[in-house]
């Protein structure tokens, strides 16, 4: 007898789901669902899902490589604080929405498309799944419209009244990757939409991929589970999983175990222990301060790497010198991170980055010769239909940190004045993360000590202490709650109101401003999270006033204000006054170390 292939295993698991669905919807639909019954359609749907399981890796160089080959169990923590690994949709409840919330190179990507994979085996959940990049959305490219198409592509029908029946079924489960790289313009339509649909359609589950502090994150509708870290006994693991075996695995694992300790902190993500594991492969060395790692990355990736694998060389088309390759990689990085193009690039916003990036430097290559060199030598950035992308936002992040590193004091002092400016620094967080750490003279100069000097200025409290910094703290608190509503809305017409949204929220600055932080779980647990009726609500808050509707629900405002019960207030009023210390001192410190660095440079000067 000839061996079961994968393909007839899924077959066999995807045929029922499909018969299911086909039983549902024939009374209303008719011969409509005829046309999904049989093997071949679900052939045919197996082979669309299976394509999300091959994926690019920095590791493994080859084109394209199966992700059951190489990939490694995450854990998930739960939100009643239980950490357990999730190998299928399975181990998440039936019922209910959730956000997977993960740090840069946690592999959240790669854990949604394990997830999606999965449902192709006997240990899925019996639904299809609907793999979404999230990425690819713009005003011309809705949620729904992206979803539709995708719906499309695995075989179905899609209109309007098919998708109601999809959802309706509990037969279909929505997987979304990468939540935080919507553009900003889409990402208000975006919620709206998954609320809708939530609110819509209660059997059809929806998982998001995010970065922390995305907007889907403070929608009601949404439970957020974390991927946890890479332990240190997660390691030896992982790294087996890699293909990294016998004398070179037990050799790297001592050199880990041996390094300082800013770089082995950093192991708790599967793409920073693969960079180390790269490094490592070339340098038989872990490097002590994490500039030098991230240096050595760039320059192992892209002229040693090839050389620890036999007869296997990867010619360069740019005729600059490594160093100056480096150098034009982080002037284009920085270039594509003022286009806001993300880590998805058009070949039109490629070009345009380039072009930026050969007006800031002084070196000179053709740009599909630089393309060629990050794509198929260094396997910084991969090439995809008509989009060039980083092969991780990391990589982005600390490269065009790199720029701003080695730039003039005048551009690093215009660069951190108009952060300072901006009122939406999402973008830019992880690049100013690392300017803290590889720029952090300059990065206290002219990004910590303005801000927080302005901040506390503008709150009143700069100079002020004992009373006279309470009361400017009360007002600040006043100044906040006195515009916010909370909104409820109905789970159906006429039934029952949940909370669904707090606002309008000011632009305030992610990194700096401390007093709000807690702000809005203080005040959606000073009220109920559910209420009977809208006539109860009227009761419970006379000021109530009606809102928008969303999907025929309808949605009530309360201020939050007139509402708010003394015991949330004071709490409000005491989480602010511990935020106001917290940036004083912060600042106290910021001015100490320069005074030490001046110092230093002063001292310097004498000696010469």
């Amino acid at each position: 007898m000839p061996p079961i292939t994968e393909t007839a295993i899924a077959t066999a698991v995807v045929t029922p789901i499909l018969k299911s669905l086909v039983e549902k919807g024939q009374a209303t639909l008719g011969k409509k669902m005829a046309q999904w019954t049989g093997v071949p359609t679900a052939r045919t749907l197996v082979k669309k899902v299976s394509s999300q399981e091959k994926v690019k890796t920095i590791w493994q160089r080859e084109p394209d490589v199966k992700l059951s080959d190489f990939y490694y169990p995450s854990k998930v923590k739960f939100p009643e604080g239980a950490t357990r690994p999730v190998e299928s949709l399975k181990d998440f409840p039936r019922i209910g929405n959730w956000v997977i919330e993960g740090t840069i190179g946690q592999g959240k990507s790669m854990f949604l498309r394990h997830l999606c994979v999965q449902e192709l085996k006997k240990s899925g959940s019996g639904r299809v799944p609907i793999l979404v990049e999230l990425r690819n959305l713009d005003s011309a490219n809705t949620l729904k419209d992206s979803v539709y198409k995708t719906i499309e592509s695995l075989g179905f029908d899609v209109t309007d009244a098919l998708f109601k029946f999809y959802a309706e079924s509990g037969l279909i489960t929505l997987l979304l990757d990468g939540f935080d790289e919507l553009d900003e313009e889409v990402v208000k339509s975006a919620v709206v939409q998954l609320e809708t649909w939530t609110i819509a359609y209660e059997e059809m589950q929806i998982i998001v991929t995010s970065r922390p502090d995305a907007e889907i994150q403070k929608s009601r509708h949404f439970k957020v589970a974390v991927l946890a870290t890479l332990s240190p006994q997660d390691h030896r693991p992982f790294l087996f999983r890699i293909s990294i075996k016998g004398k070179p695995l037990e050799s790297l694992l001592k050199a880990i175990e041996a390094s300082q300790h800013q770089v082995a902190t950093l192991l708790t993500t599967p793409l920073l222990l693969t960079l180390v594991a790269i490094v490592y492969a070339s340098e038989q060395a872990i490097p002590a301060e994490l500039p030098e790692f991230f240096e050595q990355v760039f320059q192992t990736v892209f002229t040693r790497h090839d050389s620890i694998k036999p007869a296997f060389r990867r010619n360069h088309k740019t005729a600059l010198s490594e160093r100056q390759l480096r150098s034009f990689f982080e002037t284009f990085c920085f270039c594509a991170m003022q286009s806001g193009a993300g880590t998805s690039l058009t070949v039109d916003q490629f070009d345009e980055a380039f072009a930026a990036a050969v007006k800031l430097s002084n070196d000179r290559c053709r740009a599909e010769d630089f393309k060629h060199d990050l794509v198929k030598v260094a396997c910084l950035m991969q090439e995809e239909g008509n989009r060039i992308y980083f092969t991780h936002k990391s990589i982005l992040d600390y490269f065009c940190a790199a720029f701003i590193r080695y730039s003039s004091d005048d551009r690093a002092r215009a660069f951190y004045g108009s952060i300072n400016k901006s009122s939406n620094l999402h973008p830019w967080a992880a690049v100013l993360h690392f300017l803290e750490q590889i720029d952090k003279t300059r990065y206290l100069k002219y990004r910590v000590k303005p801000q927080l000097e302005s901040m506390l200025n503008e709150y009143n409290v700069a100079e002020k202490s004992g009373a006279a910094e309470q009361q400017a703290v009360f007002d600040l608190v006043d100044r906040v709650v006195r515009p916010l509503k909370l909104t409820y809305t109905e789970d159906q017409a006429g039934g029952a109101l949940r909370q669904s949204s707090l606002g309008p929220y000011r632009p305030f600055d992610d990194e700096f401003d401390t007093l709000t932080t807690g702000t809005s779980t203080l005040i959606w647990s000073a009220f109920p999270q559910t209420v009977t009726s809208p006539e109860a609500l009227k009761q419970s808050f006379p000021d109530a006033t009606l809102g928008m509707a969303i999907a025929n629900r309808r949605t009530f405002d309360v201020p939050v204000a007139s509402n708010l019960n003394p015991d949330a207030h004071a709490a409000l009023q005491n989480r602010f006054a511990a935020g106001v210390q917290a940036a004083k001192e912060r600042l106290s410190e910021a001015e100490r170390f320069l005074e030490h660095e001046a110092a230093k440079t002063n001292s310097f000067k004498v000696q010469i």
